[in-house]
């Protein structure tokens, strides 16, 4: 037992040396007189002037604005200075534990993180203690949160299931219909510029999938339909909200393993994994798809940036052999992610 107890501590300092992953492509950049806040760790790396973010999905992408990378460390949202290296919690108080009613970040499904403030998707009670959900909105810089409207139906828990655009919040609402013994979705939307908080219906669905709610520009809100494409409506709803197909597709599997998908300029860069292979391409407003390349295994954390394409690859490491306590052997195996960096006509990593 004192063998296993030593082989343990020496695997979690391993995975505590290892918990940033290994910088595979990119030269690890020290500066002697960078001050840096380790109580929490970093999931991108940054080198000024060369590879900044444009900026990064909501569709389970890390948020980069403001030279400041946000992100959810499985425990609270986080707020990284990329030119300073700086990690703080966007809780006043960094030694938050987030476990109590008065932190914002307590017993949330989901937030997403708009023009400075974080929208949140949270459960609380009713006085006899039977429990709702509901959207609020905190900021930061005041500390505040806003009570913003209550969810209905069940929420959706992904990155791409809420918006803000031209002062209206979007968020689903899923319910079930016990007479027809089905899923009905909606998608609504929230005017936070009126004195009465009214919702309005947008969207249906017949089911409890829903389309990825992309992102917002010129009066467009973009759409990925899993196994259909990419399409938009009108924001202002002046055709009944129709949806408008750019880019079709075939493929009955197209979105369900997709990584990102972000819009620059007039281009949507997507990331997909089929058959344990990332693919990287670029589909334009008028449906014409541009292959980027291809990499082995499962790429997260896409950056599409000026220089390149950032992305993680976890990858397993053997880092040695130990007993199980019955006489047989087994590998210690820890995950590095490494980060890896791609050219835009497919060389690398």
């Amino acid at each position: 037992m004192k063998y296993i107890r030593i082989t343990l501590i020496a695997v979690l300092a391993l995975l505590m040396l290892c918990s940033c992953g290994d910088l595979s492509i990119l030269d690890s950049q020290q500066s002697h007189d960078t001050k840096e806040n380790n109580i929490l760790p970093t999931d991108f790396s940054y080198v000024e002037g060369k590879v900044k973010p444009l900026f990064v999905a909501q569709l389970y992408g890390n948020v980069v604005e403001d030279d400041y990378l946000y992100y959810f460390d499985a425990v609270t949202m986080v707020r990284y200075n990329v030119k300073t290296n700086m990690r703080t919690s966007l809780c006043s108080d960094p030694l938050c534990t987030h476990d109590q009613a008065d932190c914002p970040f307590f017993n949330f499904y989901e937030c997403n993180y708009f023009g400075g403030k974080w929208y949140l998707l949270k459960q609380g009670f009713e006085e006899d203690g039977s429990p709702f959900r509901y959207y609020s909105c905190y900021d930061p810089i005041t500390d505040k949160e806003e009570f913003l409207i209550r969810n209905q139906g069940q929420g959706k828990y992904s990155n791409a299931k809420q918006l803000l655009y031209d002062n209206y919040f979007y968020y689903f609402e899923v319910t079930y219909d016990e007479e027809r013994e089905n899923y009905h979705a909606a998608l609504m939307r929230l005017n936070l510029s009126a004195s009465r908080k009214v919702k309005e219906q947008v969207l249906t669905f017949d089911s409890y999938n829903v389309d990825y709610l992309l992102c917002a520009d010129n009066g467009k809100i973009y759409f990925c339909q899993v196994g259909a494409g990419l399409y938009y409506i009108l924001a202002d709803g002046s055709d009944s909200f129709k949806k408008h197909f750019f880019y079709s597709t075939d493929e009955e599997n197209f979105g369900k393993m997709m990584g990102c998908c972000q819009k620059i300029d007039d281009q949507f860069y997507i990331t997909e994994e089929i058959k344990e292979i990332t693919y990287f391409y670029k589909v334009d407003l008028m449906g014409k798809k541009v292959p980027l390349g291809e990499v082995e295994g499962s790429a997260i954390y896409c950056h599409f940036t000026e220089q390149g394409i950032y992305f993680r690859l976890p990858e397993n490491r053997v880092i040695g052999m130990a007993d199980d306590g019955k006489g047989t052997p087994a590998e210690l195996v820890i995950q590095t992610p490494g980060i890896y960096r791609m050219a835009y006509d497919g060389t690398g990593p």
